[in-house]
């Protein structure tokens, strides 16, 4: 199922006996128009468009942060909490000096 606009045509996605159904497996962040359809042996009648927009997860604060160092290096590691479905987290590493300036490092190939 793909998401739709205003005026797009609808996607049948299922028929159902019972009056609900759960539409599983979509992508978090994304708007979908909803529309369901009574239909008999005379007829058929439309609902009104529905508008949902699925959540993302929040995120929480790295958690159990550790360092380990020598004397030019410093190893960062930390627990990351758990995405949810089609959600990447990225992480951006900061550091301040002891003259108070704060920069920005690149990680996992990004930059911020």
């Amino acid at each position: 199922m793909q998401s739709a606009g205003p005026g797009s045509p609808f996607t049948r996605i299922s028929f159902s006996r019972d009056p609900k159904y759960t539409v599983k497996n979509l992508q978090p962040g994304l708007t979908y128009i909803f529309r369901i359809r009574t239909k008999n042996q005379c007829n058929f009648a439309d609902s009104e468009p529905v508008r949902v927009t699925t959540a993302f997860q929040s995120v929480t604060d790295p958690q159990a942060v550790r360092v380990a160092s020598d004397r030019c290096n410093v190893r960062l590691t930390w627990k990351s909490p758990q995405p949810g479905a089609g959600q990447r987290f990225y992480y951006q590493i900061k550091i301040q000096d002891k003259q108070g300036f704060i920069k920005s490092f690149p990680a996992c190939g990004r930059t911020f």
